[in-house]
């Protein structure tokens, strides 16, 4: 077997780490720096990428938009009627792009929809969201994300007769927290126990993000180290 010096072993070594962190994913070199085949991932997981609070700041979903595409993702974005009603292009735009808008309900005021006392409150709410998102992107949300996942029987009960689907998150990037954005240190639960955690439910895991400079200042990357770590990016069954 042909021994190759340690110099050359600490050129391929950098060589595969450069193309590794350009890829996304895990990477060999041969002796002369070619590209070979590697089956790194017996076992793939998948997970679906959530955006709360949309479409405002409109900048950064375009920016969250252009690197989901870059990256060839389909995302999720759950977005506030108020601000769609306001922004109907931005709105309009993720459909476009070929994602996926549901309803954050109309706005994110108080403590959420649980600040209402009455069930048709809270329906006439999401009725609003329902009609604002559906005007600017041509399709009615078939799912709610209640602002900051607060929910009660009143809560529950109406968006059952909306027609919608409660829907929450199976891990906080806690990308809202300062200092905001994409750390691994605050992520709940711990990065180390998704894969586990996706072996355990059996089902995409739900990561939740929301629209803002900081999460787009780092989205690219964090997709980037999914992707070298076995992870696929998937959306709702049926949507």
């Amino acid at each position: 077997m042909m021994k190759i010096p340690a110099p050359q072993l600490r050129k391929l070594a950098q060589g595969a780490k450069n193309a590794q962190a350009q890829s996304g994913r895990p990477v060999r070199l041969d002796k002369d720096g070619t590209e070979l085949p590697i089956n790194a991932c017996p076992q793939m997981y998948r997970a679906i990428l959530t955006f709360d609070d949309g479409p405002e700041p409109t900048r950064e979903l375009e920016r969250i938009i252009a690197i989901l595409n870059d990256n060839g993702i389909r995302g999720v974005f759950y977005l506030l009627g108020e601000e769609t009603k306001r922004s109907p292009d931005a709105a309009r735009l993720i459909v476009e792009s070929g994602h996926i808008a549901q309803s954050h309900s109309w706005d994110h005021e108080g403590s959420g929809l649980v600040r209402f006392h009455k069930k048709q409150d809270i329906v006439e709410n999401l009725n609003r969201a329902q009609m604002a998102i559906a005007e600017a992107t041509g399709k009615a949300p078939t799912r709610l994300r209640p602002p900051f996942g607060a929910r009660n029987q009143l809560v529950r009960e109406a968006v059952g007769e909306v027609g919608l689907k409660l829907t929450l998150w199976d891990i906080d990037t806690n990308d809202w927290r300062k200092p905001k954005g994409l750390d691994e240190h605050k992520f709940s639960p711990a990065r180390a126990s998704w894969k586990k955690m996706y072996d355990e439910r059996k089902h995409p895991l739900d990561i939740l993000m929301h629209v803002q400079q900081e999460t787009a200042d780092r989205l690219d990357g964090f997709i980037k180290s999914m992707k070298g770590d076995c992870w696929q990016f998937t959306v709702y069954e049926g949507a």
